[in-house]
């Protein structure tokens, strides 16, 4: 992690309420112009989106919870 925007939670969520918080989070930080939402990542089992930093560039992925899975934050 080579900026401060991309010093932010990594790996997976414990809780529905932690992804839930950590979502908003990006969601503020997308609307300030730190983050770019590139889209959704086609071709993966989960339900993921990728973003990147508008400071150092690199792109991360936002997993989405299902039944089992809990979601996660990993770079790309």
């Amino acid at each position: 992690m080579s900026c401060s925007y991309c010093k932010l939670h990594k790996g997976v969520f414990k809780t529905e309420y932690e992804f839930s918080a950590f979502e908003k989070l990006i969601d503020r930080l997308v609307v300030k112009g730190k983050l770019l939402e590139l889209g959704r990542k086609e071709g993966s089992r989960f339900f993921e989106f990728r973003y990147q930093c508008s400071t150092c560039s690199k792109i991360w992925i936002l997993s989405f919870p299902d039944q089992a899975y809990r979601g996660g934050w990993h770079e790309e």
